[in-house]
């Protein structure tokens, strides 16, 4: 059937893709981890296969601070590391947790799943309810009065949260929780602040079950060019000076997924590009590059590319894509990460190859 292109207007966009070749762009790909440097392999396969079947084991995949009376969603969780801030004159009354699954009855209960006042300890008081099978409230008797306080929910501590008698994965390293593994507590902070915050719009938790989730990886730095001829002084300096002309890069990281980060590389094969990336906490057992149409998906249409993989090792924390260039031009390009949870996201990043 015919493909009729669309704005990509999210990461739930990208499963459908239209991809490119990057043999008609990239000359050589390598990521620099540590003191490794691992070469890309150009494969014939597909960027967006489906993924294999999720963990079995129960995680947290999103959650909200409610003022009950609207019901009015004050703050949503999208990174479980960051604090949320809500106001303490916006009736902020209810916090709900969302889980991939449903927990076994009777697991979570207040000493389960409570807040912690930093000035005075455990908030009593608190009821649970489920308004959902995979959602968890909790209700307190009054507003939240202006102070900071920290949220827990066991899958460590007794009384532990559990899907068929299994620890809730609930390390909070990002959504959904976890690091693969049975057990951890699932904490983050919440500070409510004296007067009233402007209500933000809601971000809707991830799809109970879903394989795709918002990516870790983000541009930390500007990239930086590189003469491949070493031994020529004149080759080095002008490099140098390339770098500097281009001090330029989208670097914003406080959306998840990041905002398309707008990087200007140069082309030609006698130089070399160094990308910093931070691919997140988790970490990534495989990267695949792929280059996308501009802006565009397919709805029905199937298709099998070239893309360059990297499987050598877990990939976590600074790396450095390094990347050599054939042409001249705009190009969208997609980094497509299997976190060690098995979860897949996509990243993607508009390259400006100049001279």
């Amino acid at each position: 059937m015919d493909c009729f292109p669309t704005e990509i207007r999210s990461w739930n966009d990208w499963p459908r893709a239209m991809p490119d070749d990057p043999l008609d762009l990239i000359a050589n790909a390598e990521i620099v981890s540590g003191a490794g440097t691992d070469q890309g392999v150009f494969v014939d396969s597909s960027t967006y296969t489906t993924p294999p079947v999720a963990p079995s084991l129960l995680k947290i995949i999103g959650g909200r601070i409610i003022d009950p009376t609207g019901p009015t969603v004050l703050a949503s969780l999208q990174n479980p590391i960051s604090t949320l801030k809500v106001g303490a004159a916006n009736n902020p009354k209810r916090i709900e947790i969302d889980f991939n699954n449903t927990p076994d009855t009777g697991t979570v209960i207040t000493s389960s799943f409570f807040a912690m006042r930093l000035s005075t300890g455990f908030v009593g008081g608190a009821s649970v309810s489920f308004p959902a099978s995979n959602t968890a409230r909790l209700d307190f008797i009054s507003a939240l009065p202006a102070d900071v306080y920290m949220v827990q929910l066991n899958g460590s501590s007794s009384p532990v949260i559990t899907l068929s008698t299994v620890a809730m994965d609930g390390e909070a390293i990002a959504l959904p929780s976890g690091d693969g593994v049975a057990g951890g507590n699932f904490l983050f902070s919440l500070n409510v602040v004296a007067g009233s915050l402007p209500t933000p719009p809601s971000a809707p938790p991830l799809v109970s079950g879903s394989h795709w989730k918002p990516s870790q990886i983000s541009v930390i730095g500007v990239p930086i060019c590189e003469a491949l001829e070493t031994t020529n002084a004149q080759k080095a300096a002008d490099a140098a000076q390339w770098t500097f002309d281009h001090l330029a890069a989208n670097t914003s990281s406080s959306l998840a997924p990041p905002l398309p980060n707008r990087l200007y590389l140069r082309g030609g094969t006698e130089w070399r590009m160094d990308i910093p990336l931070n691919v997140g906490y988790i970490g990534y057992p495989e990267l695949v590059i792929s280059l996308l149409t501009n802006a565009a998906t397919r709805g029905d249409c199937q298709g099998t590319i070239p893309a360059i993989l990297f499987n050598a090792r877990t990939y976590a924390g600074p790396i450095a894509l390094r990347v050599t260039l054939k042409k001249y031009g705009n190009f969208m390009v997609g980094i497509r990460g299997i976190d060690s949870n098995g979860y897949y996201s996509m990243y993607n990043s508009t390259w400006y190859v100049v001279a």
